[in-house]
């Protein structure tokens, strides 16, 4: 094989080879596009899901004939009652731990 068949060889192997890498390079490219539009549009549903939540909480008289509902805003007074509790609990161990901080006059 002389010289100049071998160099046509050689270039097409590596534009075989650079095609290839290209196709693999725009399907990650497509993949990642459409896996963050997948992202993008789950968000926006957790957002409306929210949004859903919070119209029914802030409307619950309206909702308290529907069985399902009124036990969902019952759970929520029930757990705010629970993290007011803590919150109460907090409060009082930073304050004891203030006054534990206090120096002795006699040190």
């Amino acid at each position: 094989m002389d010289t100049k068949a071998f160099m046509e060889n050689v270039r097409k192997e590596i534009n075989h080879a650079m095609s290839k890498a290209f196709d693999k390079v725009e399907e990650l490219s497509r993949l990642s596009r459409l896996k963050l539009k997948i992202g993008s549009l789950k968000s926006e549903i957790r957002d409306l899901k929210t949004e859903m939540g919070a119209y029914i909480q802030d409307n619950k008289k309206d909702f308290q004939e529907n069985k399902f509902l009124a036990d969902k805003i019952k759970k929520i007074k029930e757990i705010e009652k629970v993290i007011s509790g803590m919150e109460e609990e907090i409060a009082t161990l930073k304050e004891k731990g203030e006054e534990d901080e206090v120096p002795d006059e006699d040190q």
